[in-house]
């Protein structure tokens, strides 16, 4: 490991309520009391890092996708909206929430504008983590998740399911056999990715 090298941890999953920003959090805090803080980014219309963290705490904060107005001026616009972000995991190591329906267009992002090669020139290494709330909707979404970003951020990432038990109750007993927890129990066989269960 040398001094230069940035993790750069992103939280996702395109499905909202299922525990992304609390994990988000939790990260915040723990490795600001490590005296290790993070470059904190959200992408997120709901912004639920600034009010729980406050605005002095998040480095960066977008919403979940460019204005519209701007992009009709400006056919540029679109393609940059990210760039911010890339600016941020440059500068240390971070942490980005990703709201709810950003995860496919972060990164598609990622793939079109080839930030791969920068990242590994600025010698940035990725973690993704998904969240799953006990619902077959979100592990689907979470299993996709992690298929979308092994396409875009490689093999040489690391790769997590936070299995998030809201509720406490049932939890995921009633989705074992289900074909999306079959899915996810497969990857983690294979090693495509660990599950925190």
């Amino acid at each position: 490991m040398t001094q230069n090298r940035k993790l750069c941890t992103i939280i996702g999953s395109d499905k909202g309520g299922v525990g992304k920003s609390m994990v988000a959090l939790l990260m915040t805090l723990v490795f600001d009391h490590a005296e290790h803080p993070l470059r904190v980014v959200e992408i997120d219309n709901q912004r639920k890092l600034t009010s729980m963290l406050g605005g002095d705490r998040v480095d960066l904060s977008l919403a979940a996708a460019p204005d519209l107005q701007v992009v009709s001026r400006d056919r540029h616009a679109a393609a940059a909206f990210y760039n911010p972000v890339y600016h941020e995991w440059s500068r240390g190591d971070s942490l980005t929430d990703l709201g709810a329906n950003v995860t496919t267009s972060l990164m598609a992002w990622f793939r079109q504008s080839e930030i791969g090669e920068l990242a590994a020139e600025d010698q940035i290494e990725f973690r993704f983590v998904a969240c799953a709330s006990p619902d077959d909707q979100a592990i689907r979404s979470a299993v996709s998740a992690v298929s979308e970003a092994r396409a875009s951020l490689g093999q040489g990432a690391e790769y997590f399911v936070v299995l998030n038990d809201l509720g406490g109750s049932t939890g995921f007993t009633p989705y074992e056999g289900s074909e999306s927890m079959s899915g996810l129990e497969a990857m983690e066989r294979q090693g495509l990715l660990s599950v925190l269960r």
